[in-house]
């Protein structure tokens, strides 16, 4: 469909449908913003403490239950003092979700990767005791 094929197309709607159309967008993008938060770029300064803090206030402030976890994404059955990574597990629907750093800033659900349901759970004291670290 060209760009003056779809201005047809919006012109030819009937009220209804012009009146719905802005609103069935506005809901797909509120509930992308519910599923892919922006946790901005990993960078040296936005690391994985700073992005899986940011997820745990986008998705507490939604009323979902969390956990926080820590653990190393290349090796199995790792032990603490292996870590190296953080990230978080979300309660949804389909169950505990685990959410990392994504592309372009946001997070993202990661459904094909057994080692994020793997690490320690850690309380939200010590994530934001390891983000302070980062700021000294």
């Amino acid at each position: 469909m060209t760009p003056a094929q779809a201005g047809v197309l919006i012109l030819s709607m009937n009220k209804a449908q012009k009146i719905f159309l802005p609103i069935f967008f506005a809901v797909c993008l509120i509930i992308l913003y519910i599923i892919f938060p922006y946790v901005g770029r990993y960078s040296e300064k936005n690391d994985c403490d700073d992005i899986t803090l940011s997820m745990y206030n986008h998705f507490t402030r939604l009323g979902f239950n969390v956990k926080i976890l820590v653990g190393n994404l290349e090796i199995t059955n790792e032990t603490f003092d292996q870590t190296v990574h953080v990230w978080l597990l979300v309660h949804t629907t389909f169950g505990w979700v685990p959410y990392d750093q994504g592309d372009f800033g946001f997070a993202e659900p990661v459904f094909n990767s057994p080692q994020h349901r793997e690490g320690y759970e850690i309380d939200y004291n010590t994530l934001l005791a390891a983000v302070a670290i980062d700021k000294a």
